[in-house]
């Protein structure tokens, strides 16, 4: 079983539905501006999963989850719509019979849930057994998470039953399911002393953390018989443990430290003091004369901070105890890395991406270093953005409209990481040419000359920006824009701006073919021949639009390959625009 979609309604600021579908990419990262939702968008997936509730001290995804845009609204849910097999739903249904007669018959102590309710639940239970039944081998249900009363309901009819009976298949399914882990770069929090609990069933993440790490180091270690051991013994269990945490830790830390300086190792120890027993965390470090300096795991960089946390929810979930092996996990990241430097950030890319190969990773950025287009697929990008009113949606960068000032702030670390920003360092040995936007970059880029250099704006009338810079900078440089109504008018405005002598110099409209074509844009370049080939070659929808087609097209890695094949007419078409700049 696994996770196909989530949907998240009256969560927080979030007024209207907003899905996440993890079927489609597995691996894509969230861009916009800052309160734009991004963060409300990955608690209201975490909040789906009860094993999470625990985390709650430390990601705020179970406070205040009722929507502020309506005061009146108490309709906070998180659905999900789960891919199933009929096997795999019939052994969660027999799981949670043999626990129910386990409570009537009064072998499980401590259980909150009413014995009478239980004992009826039997017609129920026939009657899910009917509706599966009826259903193919493999199908989908979709769950609900009420909020805040964490219950559960299903959506389908045939499996609307007793509401307690609801709540604890549901699940027991969700239980069965790939974990969820959330990082959260500014909140978490990783205490020095993790305390032993009174109850073992009100553990703290951080103590189930701890717990499955000696079950990784060996399965038959608990941590709870620590305290009983006998000193020596405890010593012998605490190596054990310890050397498969710093194997783990050193390994991970390798790829993102910068020399070795930064080797460190950690230690792990026992500690009983005031009636209270805790396990105690520290960071070692050796000095030049082979001293050993002890500090407190907050004390180090933010950013070995930060990695600690991760790879310690990485390589130690929980959950993984109780779930079935070989699932993929969903990870949910806000500003991983951020205070990793950009040698780590760029590593921290190709790991996020390698994760994803069996998982899902989904994560909120600013930075350019996590949206590298070598590694992270353009198309997978999404933006979250919120209109006046208060509705959060999240779109595809190709079906994002926001104007000028919107796209130029929201896209920023898109146009950063495509490396399509103005550099002196970049400009100066070749002729630049200002065009006026991205796909205007690519199309150009794909046909120029070795000499000439192109350079986008962010539309027509953004063109005289950067013609300042190149004036300051000295380089030699045209102007381009489209030859229609809007780019005359622009190229008239820069005109009457710049001068006449510079207009004659530097100012392009692309070439007419005759006096009686009306205008001239980027598309009109292309053979339309072309452009149905490039599409069929790299498997593309036929209507998809120009604009997504070359995007696309530009950063397939048979580009080349494709180019080839490009027709005569196309390129002459280009030849004489690059023609008119000389």
């Amino acid at each position: 079983m696994h996770y196909q979609m989530f949907i998240i309604e009256k969560y927080k600021a979030i007024t209207h539905p907003v899905e996440i579908n993890v079927t489609k990419d597995k691996l894509f990262p969230i861009i916009g501006i800052n309160e734009c939702g991004k963060t409300t968008i990955l608690q209201g997936i975490f909040a789906f999963d009860f094993s999470n509730d625990s985390f709650s001290s430390t990601v705020r995804h179970l406070s205040d989850v009722n929507n502020l845009y309506d005061a009146k609204s108490n309709e906070a849910k998180i659905s999900s719509l789960i891919r199933i097999s009929k096997k795999e739903i019939k052994d969660v249904l027999s799981d949670l019979e043999k626990e129910y007669r386990a409570i009537i018959g009064g072998s499980v102590s401590g259980d909150t849930r009413d014995v009478d309710l239980i004992a009826k639940a039997k017609n129920d239970i026939v009657k899910i057994r009917q509706a599966i039944k009826a259903k193919p081998d493999e199908f989908d249900i979709k769950i609900r998470r009420l909020l805040p009363q964490k219950k559960y309901e299903f959506v389908e009819e045939e499996f609307k039953v007793h509401p307690e009976l609801m709540n604890d298949f549901a699940g027991e399914i969700i239980g069965n399911l790939p974990y969820i882990l959330y990082f959260d770069d500014f909140k978490d929090s990783i205490d020095n002393k993790i305390e032993f609990p009174a109850d073992r069933s009100k553990a703290s993440a951080w103590f189930r953390i701890i717990e499955r790490l000696f079950n990784k180091a060996d399965p038959e270690l608990d941590v709870y018989q620590l305290p009983e051991k006998e000193e020596r013994q405890r010593r012998s269990i605490l190596s054990k443990v310890k050397r498969i945490l710093n194997t783990t830790i050193m390994k991970e830390w390798d790829t993102f430290r910068l020399d070795e300086r930064d080797a460190l190792e950690i230690d792990i120890s026992y500690v009983n003091e005031e009636a209270k027993k805790y396990i105690k965390l520290d960071i070692v470090e050796k000095d030049s004369r082979g001293e050993e300096h002890y500090f407190y795991i907050k004390d180090r960089s933010k950013g070995f901070y930060w990695f600690f946390n991760f790879v310690m929810k990485l390589e130690f979930n929980p959950k993984v105890i109780s779930a079935k092996a070989g699932q993929d996990a969903i990870y949910l990241l806000d500003e991983p890395g951020s205070y990793l430097h950009a040698l780590a950030q760029q590593r921290l890319c190709k790991k996020l991406s390698s994760l994803s190969i069996d998982n899902i990773v989904i994560y909120c950025t600013h930075s350019h270093y996590l949206l590298n287009p070598s590694i992270i697929p353009l198309n997978s990008i999404k933006i979250a953005e919120k209109n006046k009113d208060g509705q959060i949606k999240l779109l595809s960068i190709f079906d994002y409209s926001g104007n000028i000032t919107e796209q130029r702030t929201a896209f920023q670390p898109v146009w950063d990481a495509l490396n399509v920003r103005p550099s002196l360092f970049e400009i100066g040995k070749e002729k630049v040419v200002i065009v006026e936007g991205i796909y205007d970059y690519y199309s150009l880029s794909l046909f120029k000359p070795d000499k000439w250099i192109v350079l986008p704006s962010v539309g027509a009338d953004s063109v005289k920006y950067f013609i300042s810079l190149l004036l300051a900078w000295n380089i030699e440089f045209r102007a381009l824009w489209d030859n229609d109504e809007q780019g005359r008018l622009k190229y008239g405005d820069a005109t009457m701006y710049f001068g006449d002598e510079l207009s004659k110099k530097a100012f392009r409209l692309l070439p007419k073919e005759s006096e009686r074509q009306k205008k001239v844009i980027l598309q009109n370049l292309y053979n339309g021949i072309d452009l149905k080939m490039i599409r069929e070659e790299l498997g593309m929808p036929s209507n998809l639009s120009f604009e997504k087609t070359i995007l696309l097209f530009f950063y397939n890695e048979n580009r080349e390959m494709v180019l080839k094949r490009i027709s005569e007419r196309t390129r002459l078409n280009f030849e004489k625009v690059f023609a008119s700049l000389e």
